[in-house]
C-alpha cells in the first residue's frame, strides 16, 4: 500500500506540472486594431491562401481581452515573412480550435505562478537581423540577432500607438505654419527665431521617423496596410500619413527660403539631393573596398560574436559620419559654416523623407492591387452568379441581378436546409 501511495505522490509532481505548462491562459491582444482574425485552416505552406491582399477567407474575429488557450505554436514556412507573422498560434476558443497569429497573444496573468511562457522563446521582432557565424571556441555556428524589439514591452507599445505618429505630425505641422507666417512677415528676428525652431522640430521629427522605421521595418505602415485593415480603413487611414509627407516637403521649402533671407543669399536644395544619391553609391563602393581589418575582423582566423557586434556598430558609425560629407563640402564653401550645418542638416532631411516616400508608394501599390483584386472578383462573381444564380465573394452574396448582400439570401438558405434534410436522410437509411 505505501508502495502505491509513494508511486501516486511521484506521478503527481511529475504529471500535474505538466497538464500545468500544456493549458496557458492567453489573452487576445492586437496591437493595431481591436480584434485579431482567427481561421479555422492553416496551411503553413502557403501564406498567400490566407494573407492575400485582395481577399481573406472566412475568419473570426476575437475581440482584444478574449481569453484562450494555446495548443502549439506552428512556424510558417514562408521565410521571406517578417518574424510577427512567422509564427502561427493553434488555440482552443469557445470549444473549437482555431488558428491566429502569435504575436496577437499576451501571456495572462490568470496562469498559476511558476507556469511557463513558450512565446517567449520565439523571436517575433517585426524588422530584427539575424547573422550566423562560426564559433571559434566549440567549432559550431551560433546566431547573433540585432534589433529585437517585444511588441508588447513599453518601447513596442509606444511606437504602434497613434500618440506616437501624431506627435510626428504636430512637429512638422508646427515647423511648417510657422514657417508659412515667417515668409509673410519678412523680420530679421522672427526669421531667426522660426527657422531655427524649424531646424529642431524637422531634426526632431526626422530622428523620431529614423527610429520608427528601423524599429518595425515592414510593420511601419500598419496604420495603412490591408493586412490588417479593410480596403476602405486603408484608404482612410492613409491620408494623414500623405499629409504627413507633404508637410515634410512643404517644410523644406520654406525653410529654405526663410533661411536665404537670413544667410543674404539663396539656398539651394536640388544639389543636396544629387549629394545624398552619390553619397550612398560612395559609401556602397567604400565598403566593398574596406579591409575586413579595419573593422576587426580577420579573415584568416575565426572571430568571436563579439568581434562581430563591433564590426557592425563600426560600419553603421561609418556610414552616419560619411553620409553627409560631400554635402557639407559643396555648402560650406559656398555659404561658410552655415553651410556645414545646412550639408549635414539636409543629408539626413532627405535620408529620412525618401524613405518616408518610399514606404507610402508601398502603401498605395499595396492598396491598389487590393482594390484591383476586389474588382475583379467582383465581376467574376457577377458573371457567375448571372447563370448560375446566387456567389459569395468574402462576407457579401451576389445575386443574378447584379445586387450584394450581407445577408445570406432566402433562396440559398432554402437550398442549404434542402441538402441537411437530404443528407440526414441519408445516413438514417444507411443506420438501416
Amino acid at each position: 500500500m505505501k508502495k502505491k501511495c509513494c508511486a501516486l505522490l511521484v506521478c503527481a509532481f511529475v504529471v500535474l506540472p505538466l497538464f500545468r505548462l500544456s493549458a496557458q491562459i492567453y489573452e487576445i491582444d492586437c496591437l493595431v486594431k481591436d480584434y485579431a482574425e482567427a481561421y479555422d485552416e492553416l496551411n503553413t505552406d502557403d501564406y498567400i491562401k490566407k494573407n492575400d491582399v485582395g481577399y481573406k477567407d472566412k475568419s473570426v474575429r476575437i475581440p482584444n481581452g478574449t481569453e484562450v488557450t494555446l495548443k502549439q505554436v506552428i512556424k510558417n514556412k514562408a521565410y521571406n515573412l517578417p518574424n510577427h507573422l512567422r509564427y502561427n498560434a493553434e488555440i482552443g476558443y469557445d470549444g473549437k480550435t482555431m488558428y491566429v497569429f502569435a504575436w496577437n497573444l499576451k501571456f495572462s496573468d490568470k496562469n498559476p505562478e511558476g507556469t511557463a511562457d513558450p512565446l517567449k522563446e520565439y523571436d517575433m521582432s517585426p524588422n530584427s537581423i539575424t547573422v550566423t557565424h562560426e564559433d571559434p571556441e566549440t567549432g559550431g555556428g551560433y546566431k547573433h540577432t540585432y534589433n529585437m524589439l517585444d511588441v508588447r514591452s513599453a518601447e513596442g507599445r509606444m511606437l504602434l500607438s497613434r500618440t506616437y505618429l501624431i506627435a510626428v505630425l504636430v512637429l512638422l505641422l508646427s515647423a511648417a505654419v510657422l514657417q508659412f507666417i515667417a515668409s509673410r512677415i519678412v523680420k530679421q528676428g522672427f526669421t531667426y527665431l522660426t527657422a531655427v525652431f524649424a531646424v529642431f522640430a524637422l531634426a526632431a521629427a526626422i530622428l523620431m521617423e529614423g527610429y520608427y522605421l528601423i524599429r518595425l521595418g515592414p510593420l511601419s505602415i500598419w496604420f495603412c496596410d490591408v493586412q490588417y485593415f479593410t480596403i476602405g480603413q486603408a484608404v482612410r487611414n492613409s491620408i494623414p500619413f500623405v499629409f504627413t509627407i507633404f508637410l515634410q516637403v512643404f517644410s523644406i521649402i520654406l525653410f529654405r527660403n526663410n533661411l536665404s533671407v537670413f544667410m543674404e543669399r539663396k539656398l539651394t536644395l536640388k544639389p543636396s539631393v544629387i549629394l545624398f544619391f552619390f553619397s550612398l553609391i560612395a559609401i556602397f563602393f567604400a565598403l566593398l573596398r574596406i579591409p575586413s581589418e579595419a573593422l576587426g575582423i580577420s579573415e584568416e582566423t575565426l572571430n568571436t560574436p563579439g568581434q562581430y557586434a563591433a564590426a557592425v556598430q563600426k560600419m553603421f558609425l561609418f556610414i552616419a559620419v560619411a553620409l553627409p560629407v560631400p554635402a557639407m563640402l559643396f555648402y560650406g564653401i559656398k555659404h561658410k559654416f552655415m553651410g556645414l550645418f545646412a550639408g549635414i542638416f539636409l543629408t539626413f532631411y532627405w535620408l529620412g523623407t525618401i524613405t518616408a516616400i518610399g514606404l507610402l508608394a508601398y502603401a498605395v501599390i499595396r492598396i491598389f492591387i487590393a482594390i484591383m483584386c476586389q474588382v475583379i472578383m467582383y465581376i467574376a462573381a457577377f458573371i457567375y452568379a448571372r447563370f448560375t444564380g446566387y456567389t459569395q465573394i468574402g462576407s457579401f452574396w451576389v445575386g443574378p441581378d447584379g445586387s450584394t448582400s450581407r445577408e445570406k439570401p432566402a433562396e440559398v438558405k432554402a437550398e442549404e436546409a434542402r441538402r441537411a434534410y437530404l443528407e440526414k436522410r441519408a445516413q438514417k437509411n444507411l443506420k438501416n
